[in-house]
């Protein structure tokens, strides 16, 4: 229940991402199980997307896109995360999020596997909803577009790996 009221939280804070968490844990249970993840660790997997972007919970609504504040979301979700005994195991994963397999990412410029693969899943699946998904300040691409796009990304952006396992299990149909 506490994971659904912070789901219903973030939902209502950032509006133009009403259901995203949903679909990020969606997409990343298809590379999980495709890389045969064990059921405990696709559990982790599935509530990390869930709460992956927390953080934005102690952002205010208007400062959720200046780059200044959005770059501190995962680092935010980490700590409200990580003294939860029933979250603490994820909380690594919420603050990876949003490294970069060529290290440019943050909040910490991790790379490669440093990064937990937890939260390369995490990154793919983001992305791909991200680029899929109609939001208030952008249009989607299309299914084939998309995946271009992290396929262009792969090995730069995300783990080319994942970017492949993605690739070869997600379906247009996945979208619906």
């Amino acid at each position: 229940h506490i994971t659904d009221i912070l789901l219903e939280a973030i939902d209502v804070q950032i509006p133009e991402k009403l259901g995203h968490s949903k679909r990020v844990a969606k997409y990343s249970n298809i590379i999980g199980r495709a890389i045969n993840m064990s059921e405990e660790k696709l559990k982790r997997l599935y509530f990390a997307c869930l709460l992956h972007d927390v953080g934005f919970l102690r952002i205010k609504a208007d400062e959720n896109y200046q780059k200044e504040y959005f770059k501190k979301h995962p680092a935010i979700g980490y700590e409200m995360i990580r003294p939860i005994n029933f979250y603490e195991d994820i909380a690594p994963f919420i603050l990876c999020h949003h490294e970069r397999y060529d290290g440019f990412g943050y909040p910490e410029g991790r790379k490669g596997e440093e990064i937990p693969i937890e939260s390369r899943i995490i990154a793919v699946a983001e992305a791909f909803d991200a680029m899929v998904s109609e939001t208030s300040y952008k249009v989607p691409l299309d299914f084939d577009s998309a995946i271009q796009e992290l396929q262009r990304n792969a090995g730069s952006q995300f783990d080319f790996w994942i970017v492949d396992v993605f690739v070869n299990n997600i379906t247009p149909e996945h979208l619906q």
